[in-house]
């Protein structure tokens, strides 16, 4: 199936209409300008998931979160919950020495434990284990947000028109100087 705006524009109205929007045609043309990225496919799912979980017609952020969340599930690298980063760090006491070699499965878990410390966890007595856990998950939710944070920021950062060329991209070796390309 071929992409095209209009096509997006069908997706989203689609959406607006359902959320009794289907006259703000201004707002409409926002939204299919800020998602034109998304592949077709993607967006139809994010939008029929909303229309099953959401109140409220979504802003694009809540679009594009819902976009992520299906490529995550589908790919397997979606951001774990916190029950589940608990668990693994859990098992990871169990399993491995106070000196052992860690491996995470993401790398909030692993800056969550970097910034806790993992003998301070290993070490945490029993009485303090409510108010650790309480610690260690604030820090994952910190680097959860990070995380999307940066993504936004990437994703943005990759729209913009010539970004690599005055090095708004991280890893870009291309830099304009006084009017000249410098490697």
């Amino acid at each position: 199936m071929i992409s095209t705006p209009d096509r997006k524009s069908e997706i989203l109205a689609t959406l607006f209409s359902a959320y009794g929007q289907a006259g703000d045609a201004k707002r409409l043309a926002a939204y299919t300008m800020a998602l034109k990225d998304i592949p077709e496919d993607v967006l139809m799912k994010a939008c029929s998931l909303i229309l099953y979980s959401k109140k409220f017609l979504p802003a694009v952020c809540e679009i594009l979160e819902a976009c992520r969340e299906l490529i995550g599930e589908v790919s397997g690298n979606r951001t774990k919950t916190w029950a589940e980063a608990w668990k693994e760090i859990c098992e990871k006491m169990e399993s491995v020495s106070v000196y052992g070699k860690l491996e995470w499965s993401t790398p909030e878990i692993k800056m969550a434990v970097e910034a806790y410390g993992w003998r301070n966890l290993c070490a945490a007595p029993a009485k303090d284990w409510t108010t650790v856990e309480s610690q260690v998950r604030r820090y994952y939710e910190n680097a959860c947000q990070r995380n999307l944070q940066k993504k936004n920021i990437d994703y943005v950062l990759k729209n913009i028109r010539g970004a690599e060329l005055i090095g708004l991209l991280p890893g870009e070796k291309k830099k304009l100087t006084g009017g000249k390309k410098s490697e």
